[in-house]
C-alpha cells in the first residue's frame, strides 16, 4: 500500500454572487493495491473512504469538528454494506467468487463465519483459476480490444492430445468399476476374499493410480489457458507454465508456488515490469 500525504482529499467550489469561487482544493491522492486480488484493497479503501467522508462532511458543516460518521449507526451500516457489495460484484467478475474479508468490511471485525467463508472462496478460486479462468480472460481480452478478430484459423481449434483427453475418462471408468464392485459384488461376479476379487480390485486401483500419476505429471495440459492472447512466456495455450521448485522448464526458478519476480516488483510499486520470454 502506498499513501501520499493526506492534507486535503477533496475539492469544493461554491457559487458567490453568481460567480464560481474555489473554496477548497484537493492536493493529495491515495493509492492502495492488493497483489493478487481486490480483497485487501477493498478493506483499506473503505477505511480511508470513511476517513475522507468525515472530513468532507465536517468541511460543509453537516458534522461538527468533533463528530465522525462512525457515530451515525444507520449510515455506517449502509456505508459498509455498499463497500462490501461493491467488492463482491467486482470479485465475482474476475475471480468467480465474492471478495474475501467482507465480514470485516460489513461489521468492522472478523468472525469465525467470515473465516470459513474465506476458506471456501479461496478453495473455489483455486479450482476456477486452474480450470475455467482461461475463457474468463478471453472474454476480458475480447471486450477490451486486446484481441483483433480475424478470418484466419480459430484460436479455439487447437485440440489437446488424445491421451490427455482420454486419461480422465479412464480414471472415472475405473472408479465406477470399483464402486460397482463394492456396492454390488455379486453382480460384478466376484466374491469377498477370493483371488479373483483381489485381482479385480488391484487392477482397477492400479488404473486409477496410473491415471492420477499421468494427470499430475502433465498438469499443465489440464489448465484452462487463455487462447485469444496467449501469455508472453507460452508458445501455445497448452504449453507448460508452472514447474515445481528445483525442476527445469519454461519458467523454472522464476516461479515459486505461484509467485513471480514480476509480481514481486508490482507489489513494491513498480510502474512497469518488462515482460520477456523466460527460458
Amino acid at each position: 500500500m502506498f499513501i501520499f500525504p493526506l492534507f486535503s482529499s477533496f475539492c469544493k467550489i461554491e457559487k458567490i454572487a453568481g460567480q464560481p469561487f474555489l473554496r477548497h482544493t484537493q492536493n493529495s491522492v491515495l493509492r492502495s493495491n492488493c497483489m493478487d486480488c481486490l480483497d485487501r484493497t477493498n478493506v483499506v479503501q473503505s477505511t480511508f473512504a470513511r476517513w475522507a467522508l468525515t472530513r468532507q462532511l465536517q468541511a460543509v458543516g453537516i458534522l461538527g469538528q468533533n463528530e465522525k460518521v462512525e457515530d451515525l449507526e444507520d449510515f455506517m451500516k449502509l456505508f459498509r454494506n455498499v463497500w462490501a457489495d461493491n467488492a463482491d460484484s467486482i470479485s465475482v467478475t474476475y475471480s468467480g467468487t465474492g471478495a474475501l474479508k467482507t465480514d470485516f468490511t460489513r461489521t468492522g471485525s472478523r468472525s469465525k463465519a467470515g473465516l470459513v467463508q474465506d476458506f471456501f472462496n479461496s478453495a473455489t478460486r483455486y479450482i476456477k483459476n486452474n480450470y475455467s479462468d482461461g475463457s474468463r480472460q478471453d472474454a476480458f481480452d475480447l471486450l477490451l480490444g486486446n484481441y483483433d478478430v480475424r478470418s484466419s484459423r480459430s484460436p479455439f481449434s487447437v485440440a489437446k492430445p488424445l491421451r490427455v483427453r482420454i486419461v480422465p475418462l479412464v480414471a472415472i471408468f475405473a472408479f465406477a468399476m470399483l464402486s460397482f464392485a463394492f456396492l454390488i459384488p455379486s453382480a460384478a461376479g466376484i466374491s469377498p476374499r477370493s483371488s479373483s476379487s483381489i485381482l479385480f480390485l488391484s487392477f482397477w486401483i492400479s488404473v486409477i493410480v496410473a491415471a492420477c500419476r499421468f494427470v499430475f505429471q502433465h498438469a499443465e495440459q489440464y489448465v484452462d489457458w487463455p487462447k485469444l492472447v496467449p501469455l508472453p512466456y507460452l508458445e501455445e495455450p497448452t504449453a507448460a507454465l508452472y514447474v515445481a521448485p528445483g525442476k527445469s522448464g519454461k519458467v523454472g526458478s522464476a516461479v515459486h508456488m505461484g509467485r513471480s519476480r514480476g509480481l514481486a516488483e508490482l507489489e513494491k510499486g513498480g510502474e512497469s515490469v518488462p515482460m520477456k520470454k523466460l527460458t
